[in-house]
């Protein structure tokens, strides 16, 4: 999808979309439900991973033309004039941004697939959540995790490098063998022992203080900079 990895949950309480890409890649997502075999209408809910319009940028025209709830965590939003609430970050003129119907909250479990557990990882930005589903061993990262080849990546800039180790410790503890990332390609397998790998190696650079130090030469020479764990 334009933007990012979108995934389509599909269970009896109808489907489910993590993250929507960029608000002109709606169309290609309603195109994909249909070529699935659903109908626009069954989409139910969209999960934002977070506040950044890569990931939340389509879910204003998914949830127009299909009436689809939408949430995220509250730390990424911010309430207007007209009373509603809507993504905090970098809105893009001429697209809606979407209007959020609830908030999620670390250690809530929805009802989808057997129990999809909120897991608040702030780092990336203050709201960003990652979401398991513990029955499957399936751990959706959003941009919290990476991935680049077979193994997990951190691009810049990062919000709060000390609340970003935090989160990554704390994901590090949790078993999943497949991780579904915002950007990259899924990890099919023994994804929680390169997460704890790529834990290790951050710790042996200086942890948060060698992130300050990455974000601060990124800023300096307008590169790209990926931490990566082989």
């Amino acid at each position: 999808m334009p933007g990012c990895n979108v995934y389509l949950l599909v269970g009896q309480e109808g489907l489910t979309l993590i993250d929507s890409g960029l608000p002109w890649g709606a169309p290609r997502v309603l195109e994909g439900i249909r070529a699935l075999g659903f109908q626009p209408l069954a989409l139910r809910v969209i999960l934002v991973t977070h506040g950044h319009p890569d990931h939340y940028g389509g879910a204003g025209d998914l949830q127009q033309q299909t009436g689809a709830k939408v949430y995220m965590h509250r730390a990424d939003t911010v309430p207007t004039a007209r009373g509603d609430t809507v993504p905090r970050y970098f809105p893009i003129p001429g697209y809606p941004r979407p209007v959020v119907d609830g908030f999620l909250e670390e250690g809530q479990v929805l009802p989808i697939l057997g129990g999809l557990r909120v897991l608040h990882t702030p780092g990336h930005t203050p709201g960003s959540i990652c979401l398991l589903l513990e029955m499957h061993g399936l751990l959706f990262t959003g941009d919290t995790l990476l991935t680049t080849r077979s193994r997990f990546a951190r691009p810049l800039p990062i919000h709060d490098p000390e609340a970003y180790m935090r989160s990554l410790e704390r994901l590090a503890g949790l078993s999943f063998e497949k991780a579904c990332p915002g950007h990259g390609r899924p990890l099919l397998e023994g994804a929680d022992e390169r997460l704890r790998g790529l834990v290790e190696a951050v710790k042996a650079r200086g942890g948060p203080a060698w992130w300050r130090l990455l974000r601060w030469l990124v800023g300096l020479t307008g590169a790209r900079s990926d931490t990566r764990h082989r």
